[in-house]
This record gives C-alpha cells, sequence and structure tokens, in this order.
C-alpha cells in the first residue's frame, strides 16, 4: 500500500485534510481493509 495525506483549501475551515491510497496487486480485497479506508 502507498499512500499520501496533504491539506487542501476550505473556505470554512481554511484547510482540510485530504488522502490518496493506493493499493498494490492483492491488497485490498479484505473487507476490513475496504472498510478502514471508507
Amino acid at each position: 500500500m502507498d499512500a499520501a495525506v496533504f491539506g487542501v483549501p476550505n473556505i470554512d475551515l481554511g484547510e482540510e485534510v485530504k488522502a490518496v491510497v493506493q493499493m498494490m496487486p492483492g491488497e485490498g480485497k479484505s473487507r476490513i481493509v475496504q472498510s478502514a479506508l471508507r
């Protein structure tokens, strides 16, 4: 798994957190992983 978290502008809060997750082949098939990433 590869992940990045960064701040993006938000009109109300000034900034908010966004994340991008890239699963490797064979990862992410478990329901636990899928529900944790939602």
